[in-house]
């Protein structure tokens, strides 16, 4: 459970029902805690993401795949995100005086915690964690491309990985000014104004 996720419910004293990954992750800690061995981890999976427009911010997350043995020595793995979770928002009631009294979970929503900046890739590599295995993908809110070289991944701007997506190469200077420029100007041909 992410720490935001147990402060809600701590605070609001509304009880918590385990997720399916909270007990995978209880069960793969029970397994692997009698081996002698050290568990491994490696990054399955990047994705960077935006939303809302070329203003907004942009967002990373991963999952990693760890993996270990148990005392038997079988060979055990859970998976984990992490830079995303998903936080639930509380429902009130009130009172006749007005005061708010926390009566459920009204809605959850997803919360990224890792803004993207080429030093997250540093980190993970300096760490063991990317591997020739690690998917890398982008994602724009409404589609997602993928399968990318880490160097790509790390270095090229989000609006060329999702160019290169979509059309399987990278924008020309032209394309990129396109891009760049004002929404009227996006298709090719500038709004008109006046009669």
């Amino acid at each position: 459970m992410h720490p935001k996720v147990k402060a809600f419910y701590d605070e609001t004293k509304l009880e918590y029902l385990e997720s399916v990954q909270d007990k995978l992750e209880k069960q793969f800690e029970k397994m692997t805690s009698l081996s002698r061995q050290e568990n491994k981890a490696v990054v399955e999976k990047i994705y960077r993401f935006k939303q809302g427009g070329t203003k907004s911010h942009e967002y990373c997350w991963y999952t990693l795949k760890i993996s270990g043995k148990d005392r038997k020595g079988n060979y055990v793995s859970v998976d984990k995100t992490v830079g995303k979770y998903e936080m639930p928002r509380a429902q009130y009631n009130f009172d006749d005086e007005a005061n708010p009294e926390v009566i459920g979970v009204n809605d959850i929503r997803t919360e990224y915690e890792l803004q993207w900046s080429p030093k997250i890739m540093d980190e993970l590599e300096e760490k063991g964690l990317i591997s020739d295995a690690t998917q890398c993908y982008v994602n724009n809110g409404s589609r997602g491309y993928g399968q990318f070289f880490v160097e790509q991944f790390r270095t090229a701007d989000f609006e060329d990985l999702v160019h290169l997506g979509q059309t399987g190469h990278y924008p020309t200077p032209e394309q990129k000014a396109i891009l760049a420029g004002p929404p009227s100007t996006r298709m090719g041909q500038p709004v008109k104004s006046g009669p």
